[in-house]
């Protein structure tokens, strides 16, 4: 059986979906990730819950292209129960690690030491390098969103790509 990952996006997704390039590769990944069994965690209250409930007015000002990806996301992923895993209970990163981490940063590594998979994709390659430098002891292992969803997709839907 295949293992179930979830994955703890931040802010990226808002602006790759507002952006009329990008949204069309977040599409093809958000595709694949219906197709499996992954999901991603959310936290209400957070900074990408206020820009999620954002961009769906946005939509309507998008051409067609770009206002389907966001409308695939927000009906198929973000108020998919089987894809979307609301996180209640935080589990806080070890008080040793906060001074190597930016402070803002704070809540949503709290969100990824909260889920079992611990992944967190990230456009921050500042956030990713600190993440990386202490990926042993915090147990998260943390890409950056372009090189992740390329992968993602060649591995789990290349062959669903010409369809």
């Amino acid at each position: 059986m295949e293992n179930k990952e979830t994955f703890t996006f931040d802010e990226w997704i808002y602006h790759y979906l507002k952006e009329k390039d990008k949204s069309q590769i977040v599409l093809q990944f958000l595709v694949c990730l219906l197709e499996i069994c992954d999901k991603f965690s959310f936290q209400f209250g957070t900074p990408l819950a206020h820009k999620i409930f954002d961009i769906f007015e946005f939509s309507s000002k998008c051409e067609p292209k770009q206002r389907n990806a966001i409308n695939f996301f927000m009906k198929s992923i973000f108020t998919n129960s089987n894809k979307r895993i609301d996180i209640q209970e935080i589990k806080h990163i070890p008080e040793e690690f906060l001074s190597k981490l930016h402070r803002k940063d704070h809540y949503l590594l709290d969100i990824v030491y909260s889920t079992k998979s611990k992944i967190l994709i990230t456009t921050d390659e500042r956030l990713r390098n600190q993440i990386n430098e202490n990926a042993k002891e915090l147990g998260i292992m943390c890409y950056l969103a372009d090189e992740f969803m390329t992968e993602y997709v060649n591995k789990h839907c290349k062959n669903k790509k010409s369809a």
